[in-house]
């Protein structure tokens, strides 16, 4: 169903003008605030008051972005500055919302983290850890959805290439990020640029 590689590349950034990426509140789990114009979410203490729907996360604190690709190239950045916690990257719509879940490119997620202020993995059903020169301030995303890969890049002026994934998907891919509870208990925000 799902074959995917992951190898570590210097590659310039793309050269395309940003996607214009917004979150999508209908998806948003309970602790998570989005924005009215979509572009941030913020976690809080307080659980909020929303309909349970099938697209809604349960269990994870994640958010989906609204718009979805089904081919070409698409690029845009996420700003991660400040948080000592994050998981970002790019999900099939299809995922598992209810219950735990797996970041794994075998379940549809192509995903990086950041952990313990200066941890840096790509997940591929274990995190693999990734040696970064500079603590990114902004992370950037890149699909190719019809040649099958996903990469990230630290945002900085050199744009180098954090990690690298080829995959195979016949389905719909969006922005995805995670916060996770020990970012949700300090209320920090993520803004996509």
């Amino acid at each position: 169903l799902f074959s995917a590689t992951l190898c570590f590349v210097l590659l310039s950034c793309p050269l395309l003008s940003p996607s214009d990426v917004t979150f999508d509140p209908e998806t948003a789990h309970p602790y998570l605030i989005v924005s009215e114009d979509g572009k941030e979410v913020r976690g809080t203490d307080i659980r909020q008051r929303v309909t349970d729907n099938p697209k809604r996360f349960d269990r994870s604190p994640c958010v989906m972005a609204r718009e979805g690709f089904t081919s070409g190239r698409h690029y845009w950045e996420v700003e991660v500055g400040g948080k000592t916690e994050w998981t970002l990257g790019v999900a099939r719509e299809s995922i598992n919302r209810k219950g735990g879940i797996t970041l794994s490119p075998d379940d549809g997620l192509w995903t990086v983290w950041l952990r313990n202020e200066n941890e840096y993995a790509a997940l591929i059903g274990r995190p693999l850890h990734l040696p970064l020169r500079v603590k990114p301030q902004t992370v950037g995303v890149f699909l190719d959805y019809d040649e099958g890969q996903v990469s990230f890049y630290n945002g900085q002026p050199d744009h180098q290439s954090v990690c690298y994934y080829e995959t195979t998907s016949q389905t719909n891919m969006n922005s995805y990020l995670a916060l996770y509870t020990s970012i949700v208990k300090r209320g920090l925000k993520y803004t996509t640029l």
